[in-house]
């Protein structure tokens, strides 16, 4: 059943949004820390992604909670540890 005036269906209500975006920063800093490796496979295991998964957020600057979450906690240790270095 579909309601006429807006052709919306009150029995389904919209998903909620499962994408989130990274800053602008994040993604230029993503884009340092994969360019630290000498693959993007090494990369995407050391975050703990899949590469395919790397590639699609480095693309669009977007991914699932769970992997926006894991890419900033490694660009957050990788920051921590080059400012402890220099």
């Amino acid at each position: 059943m579909t309601n006429k005036a807006n052709g919306k269906n009150p029995v389904f209500p919209p998903k909620p949004k499962r994408s989130v975006e990274l800053t602008p920063s994040e993604l230029l800093d993503l884009i340092e820390y994969r360019e630290r490796f000498s693959t993007e496979v090494s990369a995407a295991m050391s975050i703990g992604v899949d590469r395919m998964v790397l590639s699609r957020v480095m693309a669009y600057g977007s991914g699932s909670q769970e992997t926006v979450t894991k890419i900033r906690k490694a660009l957050k240790k990788a920051g921590k540890t080059q400012k402890a270095v220099a």
